[in-house]
């Protein structure tokens, strides 16, 4: 040992190498759960175990005698291994009677270290899952499969708005009431309620209006373990007001939009056709020609077809000119007559509804005719 504090040898930390290597020297062994022992450790022993001469020579020097390994298994998995080694010094000769002793002890250590990872993790799993609640957008409901609340989280007592104590009684029922008390549409939302408990397996996921304007994304997943025993239904809410606003917002704007867009190209092309009707007017003086050249204008930029009645000094009313296009002939007279007497436009837009500038006047019913204009 005064080599090893000269430092002519190598460090205590590498003569343990060895006694490592002699404790795990068959580890497949200790992994597959069966323990490694030798009452005696000769040099033939050491010389296999060793990785050199001077390595042995350090090794022999120390007196080991005997050994005992065995594994640290629990719960199906090997944790480790537990190793007694015995030098000369003490003289001790580890038997069989030690390698039960050892195993005993060894299962009692690995069940003590496994619960103990176990409780860590656990308590690891608790905090994140708690600290998720806290932190979560969504309200959390967990119901058992025989309608108790097991879980819920302080988010869902604030989007519902519910008292706390009412969740803490832990029956679902009352929880539900609630609930229903608050959406427009109860009987949907319980309907709902009642197919996922007759469809264990089944997962849903829906929007729904509560009676304050308020608006939920609602989805709901069953609680399966790993061979589909089933243990409950979790019911999350989150509150979409705000998006729903933002999409009623975004798609009023895009309606203004397209409204403002519609009616400047309206505009436009009545400036144009007012254009057009302006030249047409101004390039002739031939009263026969004038009707007959805005007609056409009408029927082709305008309306499927159109007339133009003259009233002479006698009150007679003949039709200077007209254009119809694809469209069926129609009782001009009839619409004429109810204009000239009544000295107002007439008008009827999509269907027999009659619309104008108050008191419209009663306009007759054209077959065929969608809508009409008279002046």
């Amino acid at each position: 040992m005064a080599q090893v504090s000269a430092g002519e040898v190598p460090p205590p930390e590498t003569v343990c190498d060895g006694l490592a290597y002699v404790t795990m020297q068959d580890s497949d062994e200790l992994i597959a759960g069966n323990p490694e022992h030798a009452d005696t450790m000769a040099n033939p022993f050491l010389q296999a175990t060793t990785r050199s001469a001077e390595h042995f020579e350090i090794t022999q020097s120390l007196g080991f005698r005997s050994y005992v390994s065995v594994p640290l298994a629990a719960r199906g998995r090997t944790l480790g291994a537990l190793t007694m080694i015995a030098t000369h010094r003490s003289q001790r000769t580890y038997t069989q009677q030690d390698v039960a002793l050892a195993l005993d002890m060894a299962q009692r250590a690995a069940l003590a270290l496994d619960n103990a990872r176990l409780y860590q993790e656990t308590q690891l799993q608790e905090a994140l899952l708690s600290s998720q609640n806290k932190a979560a957008l969504e309200g959390v409901l967990v119901i058992s499969p025989d309608s108790r609340v097991i879980s819920y989280n302080q988010q869902l007592v604030t989007l519902w708005r519910m008292p706390e104590d009412l969740l803490a009684s832990g029956a679902a029922a009352d929880a539900l009431d609630w609930i229903l008390a608050s959406v427009e549409e109860p009987e949907r939302f319980q309907a709902e309620v009642d197919h996922l408990q007759a469809h264990r397996a089944e997962r849903a996921r829906d929007e729904i209006r509560l009676r304050d304007g308020r608006v939920f994304d609602q989805w709901s997943a069953p609680l399966l373990d790993a061979d589909g025993t089933h243990h409950g239904r979790a019911w999350y809410f989150r509150d979409i007001s705000d998006v729903k606003d933002a999409q009623a917002e975004r798609l009023r704007l895009y309606d203004a939009e397209r409204a403002a867009r519609l009616e400047v190209e309206t505009s436009r092309a009545r400036l144009r056709f007012l254009l057009e009707a302006s030249t047409l007017l101004a390039s002739s003086l031939d009263v026969e020609a004038i009707p007959a050249r805005l007609v056409h204008l009408v029927a082709r930029t305008l309306a499927d077809a159109c007339a133009i009645h003259l009233v002479d000094d006698t009150g007679t009313v003949t039709e200077a000119a007209s254009a119809r296009g694809t469209a069926p002939d129609l009782p001009w007279d009839a619409l004429i007559h109810v204009v000239l007497e009544h000295r107002r436009p007439c008008v009827m837009a999509e269907g027999p509804h009659l619309v104008g500038t108050p008191p419209a006047p009663p306009g007759p019913d054209l077959v065929g005719a969608h809508s009409y204009i008279a002046v």
